[in-house]
């Protein structure tokens, strides 16, 4: 009579798609034992030590699996970059569309300042003109009371020059009119003489004071 029942699977481990050969070889046995009262279990061999390797087979396909795992996430965290690289892009071209703005706005305060500053710098030029101006007339008025104060001392010297001639003038006529009538000619002439000396001494000292 027969208790259990024994089917044997053989699968091949080869190509590109095989588990590391070296360890579990080139085919894989998968050995499942089936009792009388429907109870079953499975054993796993390699073709080297036909040993249970179940446990080291789960593992190999785990690793195995995982690169395609792996290939998968850095696909996801490449376009999670990509993603976050073209929301930083997008930021930053608004950034450059608020500066450009903001340059704009600079450009014309700086503009209105430019034409701010002309207007005050001609304001500024024309009173300087005004100023310049005054100051002119001033050294002119300046020139002219100079002058004239100079006219009005030369006048003043020719009046006391009119003024000490005719004094001296007078003097002599009185004296001829007294030698005339002391009939003492010579003693009259040497006084005339002498006070022709006075009157040529004082112009020549009158003169040198107007020079200095």
């Amino acid at each position: 009579m027969i208790s259990n029942a024994e089917i044997s699977i053989v699968l091949c481990n080869q190509g590109l798609e095989a588990i590391d050969i070296e360890r579990f070889g080139r085919s894989i046995i998968i050995i499942c034992k089936i009792s009388t009262n429907g109870s079953s279990y499975n054993l796993i061999k390699n073709e080297y030590e036909k040993k249970e390797i179940q446990a080291q087979l789960k593992f190999a396909v785990l690793v195995r699996n995982a690169k395609p795992d792996a290939d998968n996430l850095q696909g996801q965290l490449e376009w999670t970059e990509m993603f976050n690289l073209e929301k930083t892009l997008a930021e930053t071209e608004q950034k450059l569309l608020n500066n450009r703005y903001t340059v704009e706005e600079y450009m014309k305060k700086r503009d209105a300042s430019i034409k701010d500053i002309k207007n005050e710098k001609t304001k500024r030029d024309e009173l300087l003109r005004k100023a310049q101006e005054v100051t002119n007339n001033i050294i002119e008025d300046k020139r002219i009371h100079d002058d004239l104060e100079r006219r009005m001392k030369l006048i003043n010297k020719e009046r006391r020059d009119l003024l000490n001639e005719k004094k001296l003038q007078n003097i002599i006529d009185e004296m001829r009119r007294k030698a005339t009538g002391n009939n003492d000619y010579d003693r009259v002439r040497q006084r005339m003489e002498e006070l022709q000396i006075s009157i040529a001494e004082q112009r020549q000292i009158l003169s040198t004071k107007e020079n200095e």
